[in-house]
């Protein structure tokens, strides 16, 4: 189960979102959020932040709707009320969806993020890292205006496991750039 292999990974507390393929989740959500109350060291975050050792997180499985599946939202209005709920002092971001124009170039050439959340990022002071999935092609680590963005996918678009290991980071007291760890 997934739940226990994150909860047995080495590191005192790990942060995780749903996604476009977690429908439980979604139709579940207050039930599961509750169970993660009693699993030490994970924490789910649902438009939802926690703060961890004086840095904020910030995390939505959230996604512009493509085909029907979990926590699409309509572009426009209704997906930006979920960005709209991010806070200015937010400094790890971990989102399902990329921003417009990083990260988000799927396997036809076609730019697929999400303009909205583009839009609240640019208004983010304190953002130093933003971590999102879901554009399986756009795998990579990317600097923009002192903010990293990574976009960790480790499937393919084929769904197979083609990135491993996972990126790792250091926060370094917000001193320099975020650098992945070897």
């Amino acid at each position: 189960m997934f739940i226990d292999w994150l909860a047995a990974l080495p590191h005192a507390r790990k942060v995780f979102i749903g996604g476009n393929h977690e429908f439980y989740l979604e139709e579940q959500s207050a039930y599961f959020t509750e169970q993660m109350q009693h699993v030490p060291g994970l924490v789910y975050l649902q438009d939802s932040g926690v703060e961890i050792d004086g840095v904020n997180f910030w995390g939505s499985p959230v996604s512009p709707r493509f085909g029907d599946w979990a926590f699409n939202r309509s572009r426009g209005p209704e997906i930006r009320a979920h960005w709209d709920l991010i806070p200015k002092d937010v400094n790890v971001l971990v989102t399902h969806c990329p921003p417009a124009g990083i990260g988000d170039l799927n396997y036809a050439a076609s730019h697929e993020g999400c303009a909205d959340l583009r839009a609240e990022v640019a208004g983010l002071p304190a953002l130093k890292l933003h971590v999102f999935g879901h554009i399986h092609s756009g795998f990579g680590v990317y600097e923009e205006a002192g903010t990293t963005f990574v976009n960790a996918a480790v499937l393919d678009d084929r769904y197979l496991v083609r990135r491993q290991p996972p990126f790792v980071f250091r926060w370094l007291d917000f001193v320099g750039p975020i650098e992945p760890v070897a």
